[in-house]
C-alpha cells in the first residue's frame, strides 16, 4: 500500500489550504464509493496527515435505501477507509419508500443526516467531492432553463446549512478525468452508481454530454462561470452597500427602503420582501423590477406581494408582513420557526402555543386557540433571515451578514476559509 506521501498529487496544495481548519479539531467527509468522494478521501486524508495532523477525519456514506446493492457498497467503502485507517460509518435513511418527490426527499434526507453526523463527531464542516464536472452540468442545466447571470454562478465553494454546517466543495477546479487518473496510478478502484447511466434524470444525460467535450469548451463554461460569480458578487456587494444606506427597519418586523435605479435595489427589495414575509424564495423578480421602476418616478402604490403589504411613497418602499395565513404552533421545550420570520425558545416543559398578535408578531399564550395566559417571559424570540435559514451560498454571505445586522439577528457563522473572520479577512 502507498504511504500518505505518496498518495498526495501535486497541485492540490491550495485545493485545501485556502480553508480554515485550524480552529476546527475534527472535519467530516462524505463518501458515497465514486471516483469523486474517493479521490477527496485519500488526497485530503494526505494532505491533513502533513499540514493538519492534530485534525481528526470521519468518513460517512449515506446508504438511501433505493437499491438493493447500496448496502452492499457502502461495506466496501468502509473496507477501504479501514484500510486506510479513517473511521467510516454508514448512515441509513428509513423513509425512502413513503411518500413522493423521492429526489427532492432524498437530497434532503441526505443534509440532514450528515449534519446529525457532523455534530456527533463534533464538527461544524462537511467535505464533499463535487467537481469541475459537476459545476459546469449545474451551470448548463440551469441555463437550459433561462437562468441568467446571478443563477449561473453555479454551486459556491462552501454553502451553510441551516445556519449550523458547512458543506465545503474543495474539487470544484479539478476535473473528473483528473480525478480518476489520481486513482488509477495508486492502483485504487472505485465503485460505479448504476443511477448515473439512468437518462430519465436530466443530470444523466447533462453529464454524457460534458463527456464528450473537448477542453476548449470546457475552458469557455468554465470562463462563463468565473463571470457570472464576478457579477454576482459584484451585486451583493452593491446590494449590502444600498442595504447599509438606504434600508432601515419597521415596526414591528417590517422594512422601508429608499429607491434608486440601480440593479442592487431591485435584488435588496426582493431580499427584504422575503424576509418581511419569511419567504425562503425571492420574489418574482419581474414584478419587483415594475415596482421598482414605478417608486422610482415617483408613483403611489399599493399592493401584495411576498405575503407582504408594500406601499410605495415619496420615492419609497414600505413592507409589513400581511395579515394572512399566520400560522398557529405548539411548541414545547425546545425551538420553531414561527411563520418563516422568528425562531422561538423555550426552556420550560410546559406546552404552549404561538400565534399571530393583531400587529403580525408571534403571541405566545399556554392555551390553544389564543386562549390562556400570555407566557413571553418564558421564551426567546429571534428574528430570521428566512432566503437564507436553509441554504445559505458563501457568495451571499456578505449579503446574510448585512440583512442580519439589519434585523437584530444573529450574524452567520464565519466563512470556512483561511484569513476569514465575520466578514474581516485577517492578513
Amino acid at each position: 500500500m502507498l504511504t500518505f506521501l505518496q498518495r498526495f498529487p501535486t497541485g492540490f496544495e491550495a485545493t485545501y489550504s485556502q480553508f480554515d481548519f485550524s480552529r476546527r479539531q475534527a472535519v467530516l467527509l462524505a463518501i458515497s464509493g465514486g471516483s469523486d468522494s474517493l479521490a477527496l478521501l485519500l488526497s485530503f486524508d494526505a494532505w491533513r496527515r502533513i499540514h493538519a495532523p492534530h485534525l481528526s477525519l470521519f468518513a460517512v456514506t449515506v446508504d438511501h435505501a433505493l437499491r438493493p446493492e447500496a448496502a452492499d457498497e457502502a461495506e466496501r467503502v468502509a473496507q477501504i477507509c479501514a484500510e486506510h485507517r479513517i473511521p467510516h460509518k454508514t448512515l441509513r435513511w428509513e423513509e425512502a419508500a413513503k411518500g413522493s418527490a423521492l429526489s427532492q426527499r432524498a437530497r434532503e434526507a441526505r443534509y440532514a443526516l450528515l449534519a446529525r453526523a457532523a455534530e456527533q463527531a463534533g464538527t461544524d464542516l462537511v467535505l464533499t467531492g463535487h467537481t469541475q464536472d459537476d459545476q459546469i452540468e449545474t451551470h448548463l442545466m440551469r441555463k437550459a432553463r433561462s437562468a441568467t447571470g446571478y443563477g449561473l454562478s453555479g454551486m459556491a465553494a462552501a454553502t451553510l446549512y441551516r445556519r449550523r454546517l458547512w458543506i465545503v466543495r474543495p474539487l470544484l477546479t479539478h476535473s473528473r478525468q483528473a480525478l480518476r487518473d489520481y486513482l488509477c496510478s495508486m492502483n485504487q478502484a472505485w465503485l460505479d452508481d448504476p443511477s448515473n447511466d439512468d437518462e430519465a434524470y436530466e443530470r444523466v444525460r447533462v453529464r454524457r454530454a460534458v463527456a464528450k467535450m473537448d477542453a476548449a469548451a470546457r475552458a469557455d463554461i468554465c470562463s462563463a462561470i468565473a463571470k457570472a460569480q464576478a457579477f454576482r458578487a459584484r451585486l451583493v456587494d452593491d446590494t449590502v452597500s444600498l442595504i447599509r444606506t438606504n434600508a432601515s427597519p419597521v415596526e414591528p418586523s417590517g422594512f422601508r427602503l429608499v429607491m434608486t435605479s440601480e440593479e442592487a435595489c431591485i435584488h435588496a427589495l426582493r431580499v427584504l420582501l422575503a424576509i418581511a414575509g419569511g419567504g425562503s424564495f425571492l420574489p418574482d423578480e419581474g414584478r419587483v423590477r415594475i415596482l421598482t421602476h414605478r417608486a422610482v418616478n415617483g408613483e403611489r402604490v399599493t399592493e401584495t406581494l411576498s405575503r407582504c403589504v408594500v406601499q410605495a411613497k415619496d420615492g419609497c418602499v414600505t413592507m409589513k408582513r400581511e395579515r394572512r395565513d399566520l400560522p398557529q404552533i405548539a411548541l414545547e421545550q425546545g425551538s420553531v420557526l414561527w411563520d418563516g420570520r422568528f425562531e422561538i425558545t423555550t426552556q420550560v416543559s410546559e406546552l404552549l402555543w404561538v400565534a399571530a398578535g393583531d400587529d403580525c408578531m408571534p403571541k405566545v399564550v399556554t392555551g390553544a386557540g389564543g386562549a390562556g395566559d400570555t407566557a413571553l417571559e418564558r421564551v426567546q424570540i429571534r428574528p430570521v433571515a428566512s432566503p437564507f435559514k436553509d441554504r445559505l451560498s458563501g457568495l451571499d454571505w456578505p449579503l446574510a451578514n448585512a440583512v442580519a445586522q439589519l434585523l437584530g439577528a444573529d450574524a452567520p457563522p464565519a466563512l470556512p476559509y483561511s484569513g476569514h473572520d465575520n466578514g474581516i479577512v485577517l492578513t
